[in-house]
């Protein structure tokens, strides 16, 4: 059984109960301990929400310089996290039956002053939470999920039209911290692996790279575009801009990226670097190149955090909460809460089962939708 699968039956089977049993025991602290010189924060998943996290936890670093920031992650997020200088120690765990025992033990040694766990929807980052015994923990409080009987202060986790990003925010409200700035970042360094594919491609400064990630995260298949629509855009960025089109993608999207190939009318400007990058060599491409266009998946957030001109195609996703975050990227989504009342429903145990892929409201954004967008972008950048 893989971890994910674990992590999600110990939450599905086990969650409630311990979390009803447990909660008879929860004595609540009420006053948040006047002097925090370690904080943990819990955050197991995914890519996206990860890079949507790192604006709150920058501002919790500078409203508390001095203070120990710890993070207890996943090998899913922990490329995000090694990248992020406010936190001070990274603790990546994998999620199995035979290893919980010890980092949880290790954790409680360290008499943390707060946790504050991140997770929306989780029950075993909750159940963390309790057995590590800090002074004081902060999490959410999700419908339907029982989780907020653990923590000390709680807050309704807005699963409507507020940014993910905002709602970070809210878990260091009780703090009473100054915030400057909600920026996403990703520190961006120089890698020569992808300096060396750029040039063996002669992919130059002048060229309009446009990267293209038209895959996700295979147990979302659901918020994919068509392949057709894909290679349908991508011939007709070629054609008219003369584009050098980049996709990428980990090795698990190569069957899809290989389809979107086959039905792009010709592959002279298209490079396929797919499965060869890691987390901070793709952000170091994103950033080189002018323009991204893709699902709603992780590079997508990560193309917003370094900055790069970003255009997400969202079907049943809430765009409002999920969008790209800044003011110089862009959407492309067809229906809205006011005018289509299944919309959105790609939300936990909220998915519509009387749609198939490709959806609706997928098929409902065309190419032209989507160049409509791309030509003002390039006119912004003086192309």
């Amino acid at each position: 059984m893989s971890n994910f699968n674990f992590t999600k039956r110990m939450d599905a089977y086990a969650g409630i109960p311990l979390i009803s049993l447990l909660s008879i025991f929860k004595l609540r602290n009420k006053e948040i301990p006047q002097k925090i010189n370690k904080i943990l924060l819990i955050r197991l998943g995914n890519l996206g929400d990860a890079i949507l996290s790192v604006p709150m936890i920058r501002e919790l670093k500078r409203n508390f310089p001095k203070s120990k920031i710890y993070m207890l992650t996943s090998p899913k997020t922990a490329g995000v996290y090694t990248n992020v200088s406010y936190i001070d120690k990274l603790i990546t765990i994998n999620l199995s039956l035979s290893n919980l025992y010890n980092p949880l033990k290790i954790l409680r040694k360290e008499n943390f002053d707060l946790i504050i766990d991140m997770e929306n929807y989780s029950r075993v980052t909750a159940l963390f939470t309790y057995f590590i015994k800090p002074k004081f923990s902060i999490g959410f409080n999700s419908e339907n999920q029982f989780r907020a009987s653990l923590f000390d202060a709680s807050f309704v986790y807005d699963n409507g039209d507020k940014h993910e990003v905002d709602c970070f925010f809210d878990l260091v409200r009780p703090l009473k911290i100054k915030i400057k700035n909600k920026e996403l970042e990703f520190h961006v360094k120089a890698d020569k692996h992808v300096d060396k594919l750029l040039k063996e491609n002669k992919l130059s400064k002048k060229d309009l790279k446009i990267i293209i990630h038209p895959s996700n995260n295979k147990d979302w298949n659901i918020k994919r575009w068509s392949e057709e629509r894909f290679a349908s855009l991508i011939t007709q960025l070629i054609k008219k801009y003369k584009a050098k089109i980049i996709l990428i993608g980990i090795k698990e999207d190569k069957e899809i990226i290989d389809r979107v190939k086959r039905l792009v009318d010709s592959n002279k400007n298209l490079f396929d670097f797919s499965g060869r990058l890691n987390i901070s060599q793709t952000a170091y491409l994103i950033k080189k190149c002018d323009l991204y266009i893709g699902n709603d998946t992780g590079p997508m957030h990560l193309s917003a955090a370094v900055q790069t001109p970003t255009i997400g195609i969202y079907g049943p996703v809430n765009v409002h909460k999920w969008g790209p975050y800044g003011k110089k990227h862009s959407y492309v989504c067809k229906y809205n809460n006011k005018n289509n009342k299944c919309w959105p429903c790609f939300e936990i145990s909220k998915i519509n089962k009387n749609c198939k892929y490709p959806l609706p409201c997928e098929m409902a954004i065309r190419v032209d939708d989507v160049m409509k967008v791309v030509d003002k972008k390039v006119k912004e950048m003086g192309r």
